[in-house]
């Protein structure tokens, strides 16, 4: 038996696990975005939180927002940095697929 995830009524872009055990492996993925607080940053971590549980729901663990200071904002999956406005170009549907990547890889 097939245990879907589905968002609202999108079936048609449900993702499909075959058991179970395969549906909590697949969400061990963690996600934290770290953001500046004095610069005003929390909504654009907060729209990039959304973005991510949208695509993906159930399929992370948790998508935390983690506050800052001094201009910071970073995204890390499982620990790694993958996003860091210091060196990157600020680019939320690439950072969605970054995170795609780890969704599921952690089984």
């Amino acid at each position: 038996m097939a245990v879907g995830i589905a968002d609202g009524d999108r079936c048609a872009t449900m993702r499909r696990f075959n058991t179970a055990e395969d549906l909590l492996q697949a969400a061990m993925t963690s996600v934290e975005i770290e953001y500046c607080v004095p610069c005003g940053h929390r909504s654009r971590a907060q729209e990039l939180q959304a973005e991510i549980l949208e695509e993906y729901g159930l399929g992370v663990d948790r998508v935390a927002l983690v506050t800052g200071d001094g201009g910071v904002f970073r995204v890390r999956v499982d620990g790694e940095q993958v996003f860091d406005k210091e060196t990157d170009e600020y680019d939320a549907e690439a950072i969605v697929d970054t995170v795609g990547s780890y969704v599921g890889a952690t089984a």
